[in-house]
């Protein structure tokens, strides 16, 4: 048979370089035909010749044997494997044993499997065809995606650390996200990390990858491919190109998963088995139903035929079997960093702060040497006259009274009566005019974010989902999810339309992923966009959350800060709102509805860490004050704050300076914009504004947007928020937050921008 005159070939060549015995192992995949001693053991049917050693090389180089040759004896070594698997004549022990000598040999030590990693891959599927209008550079395969599951992979770093360590580095670098799964066989394998071009879904590796010592080690080749989820470093079913896998600082990235139900015999022995599917086999599953390219029966043997006559048109047939007709692709990816002791919440905190735009931006400023960066963030350093060292407030708290002694013992949980009362007399008399506001109906807490965590806590499932109206606030997304698990859901509201009914749309296409909404969320005024709602919205959004019964959250911690009061749309409060249409509307909206104030934004106080709710919902008062002992205010910040708010003279001559230099600051940013011919949003209140950079992108694309957002920073040592974080709704929108830096600042910023801007509508 022609199998055996190949044995009888590798034979002769390795009775020909006896010498070859006394030389330490070092031959590789790439510069010489690799076999382990099992292999060559279903190649001759009988032991191998060097016992000794850990695995055996055949006579050469590749040159003496022709590269066809070369894949005939891989596909030789497979169907030998399967044909006696099959038979009977070979165990799958014998298939992940070591290299013993005949039956007397020492058995190893058992193997490792321990997970000492985790990684994690979101994976959905392309819900258009993939797109071929793209342009040079534009490397998105579809503009739309449907999510359909995350993967958590279990790494066996003791087993096979070197395999381990570049998957990871593969995966903490991103080189998988925006790649595809190339080839989908059911009931066998999926796989992916091919590499070539990624404008087709392959993958482009990092640099200076050190070689992998694991494919030298016939261990490493033991474990079995047993059942569905295990995860194996592609050796045998390598489809990288010929030309790239000949280079010498080739590093195969190719990984594969099984997809069961029972086990795949023809990938033992011959690919390296790293780790296995912890959480996602749904998802690995609905990969595996993707349609795919098949060829019938008598193609595939014509092809097999023409492949061992040597026709190199028939290895290039065989790489479109299997190849999915929906493209689906790993959207994105990263490391688990927790492990051993720490709970699946932790791990899942960590990769979503690991990936947080926030997280890269720190990143980025604590490495980057150069000029001062203009960081265009949230704290009003701009006023200065307001600010700690020489500020208004600092003046009124130097002339507080000592603290009494009850500020140092507990109190209610839930904010001071003392504290309470004095926030209730200053809403009504700023923001929440013309309402009764009583301490009973409040909540305290340290900060924002602690009252957001709180209240979704109460009011959502993990996996409910909460409609906000997009572009939102970014933090949203850690403020829901982190601990919750509750899901954001965007929607961009057309004011001049029926908002009822778009909600609807909304909330029916999040029930149909699984995520039925349990509140809407409204930033009012906006962030990032500054804008007031109309009231009319408003009154849509009341009616809609009470025919649908879900709970409405009005985040108001912007209110204080309207600096163009004679701009229409006035600010309105969503509580005077329900109450002034409460009866015309025939219900009662105030049970479900919800308000969120704080001191961080309008009175430039994110130190003090104060953050308010308003309900009347006295389920949900009780369960607050539990709640409310892991995130109360301390004695003496309540005391100082209370002392501060009941002066009303003072604080209605605070927030009147703020404004007006809040309106000076937005004045100098929109006078420059309009100098460049920048478009914007226009703003009525709150610290910042969303700007239209979509003329200057390098490309319409999400990756067009993130690199401009990079050449910014690195050319002109700004530091905008992209509209990908605040989930805009095409790329190239910036927001500018102009209450961040000193008056001079602004000017600054412009004039670094003007010379950027026009060099890239020059390219």
């Amino acid at each position: 048979m022609w199998q055996q005159s190949i044995g009888q070939h590798l034979s002769a060549s390795n009775r020909q370089t006896p010498e070859r015995d006394k030389l330490p192992h070092t031959c590789s995949p790439l510069s010489r035909l690799h076999l382990t001693c099992w292999q060559r053991k279903v190649l001759h049917s009988r032991p191998c010749r060097w016992q000794n050693q850990k695995a055996c090389c055949t006579a050469g180089p590749l040159q003496p044997i022709s590269r066809r040759l070369a894949a005939l004896i891989t596909t030789a070594v497979s169907g030998a494997v399967a044909e006696r698997v099959s038979s009977g004549n070979i165990s799958l022990p014998e298939l992940g044993g070591s290299d013993r000598p005949g039956d007397g040999g020492v058995s190893e030590a058992p193997l490792d499997t321990s997970v000492t990693d985790r990684v994690w891959m979101d994976i959905a599927l392309c819900s258009e065809r993939p797109r071929g209008d793209r342009t040079l550079g534009d490397s998105a395969i579809c503009n739309a995606t449907e999510p359909i599951g995350r993967l958590v992979i279990g790494l066996y770093g003791q087993l096979v650390p070197q395999t381990v360590a570049t998957f990871k580095k593969a995966v903490e670098e991103g080189t998988y996200d925006g790649t595809a799964f190339f080839k989908v066989f059911p009931g066998k394998f999926i796989k992916a990390g091919r590499q070539g071009s990624r404008r087709m879904g392959d993958i482009e590796p990092p640099h200076l990858l050190p070689v992998n010592a694991d494919t030298l080690s016939p261990r490493s080749y033991r474990l079995e491919h047993r059942r569905a989820g295990t995860v194996s470093l592609s050796l045998s079913e390598n489809d990288d190109d010929w030309r790239l896998r000949s280079r010498s600082n080739y590093r195969n990235l190719q990984f594969l998963i099984t997809t069961g139900p029972g086990p795949t015999p023809s990938l033992d022995g011959t690919n390296i088995v790293f780790g296995r599917v912890l959480e996602g086999l749904d998802t690995v599953a609905t990969v595996a139903r993707v349609p795919t390219f098949k060829p019938s029966e008598r193609i595939r043997f014509y092809n097999s035929v023409a492949k061992f006559l040597g026709d190199g048109r028939a290895e290039q047939a065989s790489k479109l079997w299997g190849k999915p007709l929906q493209a689906v692709l790993i959207t994105d990816s990263g490391i688990m960093y927790a492990t051993g002791p720490f709970s699946d919440r932790a791990q899942k905190i960590l990769g979503i702060l690991g990936n947080a735009h926030t997280s890269r931006l720190f990143k980025r400023q604590e490495s980057d040497p150069g000029p001062p960066k203009i960081r265009m963030a949230i704290s009003l350093e701009l006023l200065r006259k307001i600010v700690w060292t020489c500020s208004t407030l600092q003046r009124k708290l130097r002339r507080m009274p000592d603290f009494p002694d009850t500020a140092f013992f507990y109190d209610e949980m839930r904010g001071s009566m003392k504290l309470r009362r004095a926030f209730a007399a200053m809403m009504e008399s700023t923001f929440m005019q013309g309402v009764t506001v009583e301490p009973e109906h409040l909540t305290l807490s340290a900060g924002a974010s602690a009252i957001l965590d709180n209240l979704f806590f109460l009011l959502g499932n993990p996996g409910d989902g909460v409609l906000i109206p997009a572009p939102y606030y970014p933090a949203f997304d850690i403020d829901l999810q982190i601990k919750n698990g509750v899901v954001p859901v965007g929607v961009h509201l057309d004011e001049n339309h029926k908002v009822g009914l778009q909600l609807d749309a909304a909330a029916g296409a999040s029930a149909a992923k699984g995520h039925s909404i349990c509140a809407l969320l409204v930033t009012n005024p906006d962030n990032p966009t500054g804008k007031v709602y109309q009231p009319s919205t408003l009154v849509q959004m009341l009616q809609w959350s009470c025919q649908r019964r879900v709970h409405l959250v009005s985040d108001e911690i912007y209110a204080n800060s309207i600096f163009r009061q004679d701009q229409q749309p006035r600010f309105t409060s969503m509580l005077k709102l329900a109450q002034e249409h409460g009866a015309e509307l025939g219900l009662l909206p105030t049970d479900n509805l919800h308000i969120v104030f704080g001191l961080s934004k309008d009175w430039c106080a994110s130190g003090f860490r104060v953050g308010g709710l308003h309900t009347r919902n006295k389920q949900m008062l009780d369960s607050l004050v539990v709640l409310s002992a892991f995130c109360g205010i301390s004695g003496p910040v309540a005391h100082v704050l209370a002392v501060m708010l009941e002066d009303l003279t003072f604080v209605k001559t605070f927030l009147a300076e703020n404004c007006q230099l809040l309106g000076n600051a937005y004045s100098t940013v929109t006078a420059g914009l309009d100098k460049l011919s920048i478009p914007y949003t226009p703003a009525s209140g709150a610290v910042f504004l969303l700007m239209d950079l979509r003329k200057w992108l390098p490309e319409p694309t999400w990756q067009g947007e993130a690199a401009l957002w990079q050449s910014i920073i690195d050319d002109c040592k700004i530091v905008l928020t992209p509209g990908k974080a605040c989930h805009a709704a095409e790329p190239g929108y910036f927001r500018w937050c102009y209450a961040r830096d000193r008056p001079e600042a602004i000017p600054a910023a412009l004039a670094r921008l003007e010379p950027f801007l026009s060099a890239k509508v020059q390219k």
